[in-house]
């Protein structure tokens, strides 16, 4: 399972900024150990990581259709200008 979220990139430990920070200088051993200490919370901790980067990439696809909603008039009169 862990391969999975580590696939995912998925964080390891904690959900906060701090304790994302500090998963990067954590070896896999601390990670494992942490995953037997507090299953629960490791797992909490991956679905709480995986819910927020998901909800970004929704936001993110979002704010990219919109643009290029708002873009694609300003194609289309260039378009109709050229042809015309």
């Amino acid at each position: 399972m862990s391969s999975l979220i580590e696939a995912c990139g998925a964080p390891f430990l904690g959900s906060t900024a701090h304790d994302e920070a500090r998963d990067v200088d954590q070896s896999p051993r601390d990670r494992a150990s942490r995953l037997l200490k507090d299953p629960k919370g490791y797992f909490a901790d991956a679905r709480s990581w995986a819910g927020k980067k998901a909800k970004a990439d929704v936001q993110r696809e979002l704010s990219e259709k919109k643009a290029q909603r708002t873009r694609l008039p300003l194609w289309s009169r260039l378009r109709l200008a050229a042809v015309h």
